[in-house]
C-alpha cells in the first residue's frame, strides 16, 4: 500500500487504501489540508492496475512534483 507522508511531519503518514482520494481545503475531500497554498480541490490520487497516478484538480496553486508543475496525470 502506498503511504502519503507529509514533509513537515505535522500529520501522521496516511495509507492510500482507497482507489481514489482527493486532497484540498474543502471538507468534501478525502484528506482535508487547510493551508493557504492549497486549493479547495487541489489534487487527486488514483490507483489503476497496481499503479498510482497524481493529477491536478485545476487549482490556482497547481500540483508540483519535485518543484515542477504537472499538467497531466503523473505516475508516482
Amino acid at each position: 500500500m502506498l503511504k502519503l507522508q507529509f514533509k513537515d511531519c505535522r500529520k501522521a503518514p496516511v495509507g492510500l487504501a482507497d482507489k481514489r482520494i482527493t486532497l484540498g481545503q474543502d471538507s468534501r475531500n478525502t484528506l482535508v489540508q487547510p493551508d493557504a497554498g492549497v486549493s479547495l480541490f487541489h489534487t487527486g490520487i488514483r490507483r489503476e492496475e497496481g499503479h498510482y497516478y497524481l493529477s491536478d484538480c485545476a487549482g490556482e496553486a497547481g500540483t508540483l512534483v519535485n518543484g515542477e508543475r504537472i499538467s497531466s496525470r503523473y505516475q508516482i
